[in-house]
């Protein structure tokens, strides 16, 4: 029986193997230090390419996430890839994990279209989560969503956020 892997497995395969993570914190130690020597720099260049390419395909955000934070360094291009395919994809708990990392990176994004995949395609449990790790989560649009739910919803709501 031979295996077959889509083109987004093979290429989330193929960076896997490429990440070196003692490399990688041997790298960021010595660009914190001024001291990154040109084959590192094209080392980490080349893993952020493969990461973009990664995520020009359709349904990586589940496997993006799993490698952005093997990056160690906040690189906006990778966080706001991320965040389009986990828009994409629609998938609310990709679109959990790069609003949080958006959040947590300091940088201002509009995370309105990750928010809205979330809310529309979320559980309960990813509502909480959004509320609980991100700043300026829209918790009065995750009320109002909540309180259209059935019953156990709320209880849950209530139970988590109260």
């Amino acid at each position: 029986m031979t295996l077959s892997f889509s083109p987004t497995q093979s290429q989330f395969l193929a960076l896997q193997q490429a990440i070196n993570k003692d490399r990688i914190t041997q790298l960021v130690s010595d660009h914190q230090q001024g001291k990154l020597s040109p084959d590192d720099k094209s080392y980490y260049e080349s893993l952020i390419t493969q990461f973009i390419e990664l995520i020009k395909l359709p349904d990586s955000a589940h496997l993006a996430m799993q490698l952005l934070p093997e990056f160690k360094i906040t690189v906006p291009a990778l966080l706001d890839g991320m965040a389009y395919r986990a828009v994409s994809d629609k998938n609310p708990k990709a679109c959990v994990f790069a609003a949080y990392m958006i959040d947590q990176s300091l940088l201002q994004r509009d995370m309105t279209p990750l928010f809205n995949v979330i809310i529309e395609f979320g559980t309960p449990e990813l509502w909480v989560e959004l509320v609980k790790k991100v700043n300026n989560a829209p918790a009065d649009r995750i009320v109002e969503k909540v309180y259209q739910c059935d019953k156990s919803v709320q209880t849950y709501w209530e139970q988590q956020i109260l």
